[in-house]
């Protein structure tokens, strides 16, 4: 005798993929007697509708998939069912009701009545001597890039466009500058003909579409940007102006723009890990989205999959101003969970809306700059624009990342992650607006 399963929805009706669920077996369920059943024995009903696996999961007994209601009220008084969860739509992190209001839809920005405006590109001067052949500075840098490499908190009233980054280059004797590191930019496309790129930025996949799988070729294909979001994530991970590491080699994998739930995530590990076994590059994911509701576990699964596969995953905390713990994949373990803070040095919090802001919490594992961060934006290949929020502060540590693997070598995601928190600014606690339970630390690029 069986007990029916309850169906959870979607929190948000807006945000649910139609007829889509995310289906959970018991640890002992018969996974595969499920799915044979609803692809090949059960007939849906006398409508057009057919029932169909979208994925199996990797590393728990469940899978996607999308049913009518007669499969759905079958498998819930299944009894090797553990839960049914409606699929749903990722966010940018911001609550839909001031997605809508501020009409900014899937946006990141703290000013939403402040028009965006292009930005002067920063030009390069010679280092002196005296600095030595390893290190460099980059002048007129946005104020993310200065904070990313400066040991103090930045003067009062500084410009946040006209900064210095501090950085050094490779050293081959500790493993340095001996091979391409990939980023993977799992977003909503990357403008990869920007020139802040400079020719580094190249189209993986799209799994943001109705047929797409990992298995599918790798074509030479037009990246289809869905919206800058990704574009300005990927410059400040990777911009020759305004990145944080310059030579890192960008993939475009876009997952954000279709109405697929979870379902592109799941692939797009899957062939970024296929990837980077292919290259042996050191590789790099970042994930500047978040899902909230029940049924994730098989999602958090994936993710800690591929830092089992020894990629390095950072993800961004998320911007409802709330404890990140019931997002994913910000409260995964064993992956880089970013929060984001002001050029005062301040968790950020929207001025006009104390609702949107950083989150935080103990999955949060460092702070980065995410407030008015200069990027590239996609109304042509040169423009720069400003952006918010904790989207933007992930790729600052995506980038740092890369820069570190660039300059001493390659770790594995646990001791890198360590490192980098071990590096950090401790501040004596300074960062302000930190609740109780969340770590006080600043991302910091260790160069003094």
């Amino acid at each position: 005798m069986s007990t029916r399963m309850v169906v959870t929805r979607a929190e948000v009706s807006e945000d649910a993929i139609p007829d889509t669920y995310l289906v959970m077996l018991k640890d002992d369920g018969n996974r595969e007697a499920q799915i044979n059943w609803v692809q090949n024995e059960h007939k849906c009903d006398a409508t057009t509708f057919k029932c169909k696996i979208l994925y199996e999961y990797r590393l728990t007994v469940g899978y996607t998939a999308k049913l009518c209601q007669v499969t759905l009220d079958y498998l819930s008084n299944h009894q090797d069912t553990k839960s049914i969860d409606e699929d749903r739509q990722p966010t940018w992190g911001i609550p839909q009701r001031e997605r809508v209001m501020r009409n900014i839809a899937k946006q990141d920005t703290v000013y939403p009545d402040v028009p965006i405006q292009p930005l002067p590109v920063p030009l390069p001067i010679a280092v002196a001597a005296s600095m030595g052949p390893k290190r460099k500075e980059w002048p007129n840098a946005p104020w993310g890039l200065q904070r990313l490499s400066q040991y103090l908190p930045l003067p009062k009233n500084s410009d946040p466009s006209l900064q210095k980054y501090v950085y050094k280059c490779g050293d081959p004797s500790k493993g340095g500058s001996v091979q391409r590191v990939d980023v993977y930019v799992l977003d909503s496309g990357v403008m990869t003909t920007h020139e802040q790129f400079g020719g580094r930025a190249t189209f993986g996949k799209d799994f943001s579409k109705e047929h797409s799988s990992p298995e599918d070729p790798v074509t030479n294909d037009e990246d289809p940007v869905t919206d800058g979001h990704g574009t300005h994530v990927a410059g400040i991970l990777g911009g020759k102006d305004v990145g944080v590491s310059r030579d890192v080699h960008i993939i475009s994998v876009k997952v954000l723009g279709g109405m697929r739930g979870t379902l592109p995530v799941f692939q797009a590990i899957d062939w970024v890990i296929e990837q980077a076994k292919i290259s042996k590059n050191p590789s790099i994911i970042n994930m500047s989205f978040v899902f909230s509701g029940p049924g994730l576990e098989p999602l958090d699964n994936q993710v800690k999959r591929a830092v089992a596969c020894n990629v390095h995953v950072v993800a961004a905390a998320g911007n409802y101003n709330a404890d990140a713990q019931n997002l994913c994949p910000a409260r995964v373990g064993g992956i880089m969970t970013v929060g984001a803070t002001t050029i005062q040095d301040q968790r950020w919090i929207s001025h006009d809306h104390a609702e949107i802001g950083s989150n935080f919490g103990d999955c949060v594992g460092i702070f980065a700059p995410g407030a008015d961060i200069m990027s590239a934006g996609i109304r042509n290949n040169e423009q720069l624009v400003l952006k918010s929020g904790t989207s933007m502060a992930a790729p600052h540590v995506t980038g740092l990342i890369a820069y570190l693997i660039r300059t001493n070598g390659d770790k594995e995601p646990a001791r890198m992650i360590k490192d980098i928190c071990n590096t950090a600014y401790k501040l004596d606690r300074k960062l302000a607006n930190i609740p109780a339970g969340t770590v006080n630390l600043l991302a910091f690029n260790g160069v003094v």
